[in-house]
């Protein structure tokens, strides 16, 4: 799954919005496919710059931006973790 953001170079602030709009969209669907069995791997990097893939993808640089990739699929094993008790997480700000 190919992750896209609205380039608006004209607006800073509403890009930045946008981009945060857009990285809260990716944790609410990996949340929901988690729900159904499906697993989620979420990645970035040179990838997502590649002139290459945003021509093979049909995708405008000027319009949108390239955030990531979402690879998704169900799993053949879960594994197992201990869950850490609240005192082991929590910490307390001055």
């Amino acid at each position: 799954i190919a992750v896209t953001s609205a380039v608006t170079p004209e607006d800073d602030f509403r890009e930045m919005e946008d981009y945060a709009a857009t990285a809260c969209s990716v944790q609410n669907l990996v949340l929901s496919l988690w729900d159904q069995g499906i697993g989620t791997q979420w990645s970035t990097g040179g990838i997502t710059r590649s002139d290459f893939v945003y021509k093979a993808l049909e995708i405008s640089p000027v319009k949108e931006k390239i955030v990531g990739f979402l690879k998704a699929g169900y799993p053949a094993a879960i594994p197992q973790r201990e869950k850490k008790s609240i005192a082991e997480i929590r910490e307390y700000l001055p």
